[in-house]
């Protein structure tokens, strides 16, 4: 069993951390609270259908280099855009902030993968 706790940004509801109960003989025993901070793996997936948003896109990765892992990118010149992968290790937050500010540049669509582990 989890417990979420929440906190509302713009209206969303951003997960600040869970406590998960470790059940033994019908009784809680332990418990455990993982953290925002933690690291976790994600993918995130980049299409850039503007030409003119590729230096945004550059700035907002560039900004992020230190939990970047590794990136692809290839153009497919015959649609007139170009695709990004974007591996990353970083707390949730990071993630999300990423692929937010990704988002929200002109021409730009950014979803993000994360990890099971």
């Amino acid at each position: 069993k989890y417990i979420f706790v929440t906190r509302s940004v713009d209206g969303r509801l951003l997960p600040i951390f869970f406590i998960a109960l470790k059940e033994f003989a019908g009784k809680a025993k332990n418990t455990e609270r993982r953290t925002c901070m933690e690291k976790r793996v994600a993918v995130i997936g980049i299409v850039v259908e503007k030409e003119e948003s590729a230096e945004t896109v550059n700035a907002i990765l560039h900004e992020y280099r230190d939990v970047i892992v590794g990136r692809m990118g290839i153009p497919y010149r015959e649609r007139g855009l170009s695709v990004i992968s974007v591996i990353v290790d970083a707390p949730n937050a990071t993630i999300s902030a990423i692929s937010g500010k990704l988002g929200m540049t002109d021409g730009v669509t950014s979803k993000a993968i994360y990890a099971t582990k």
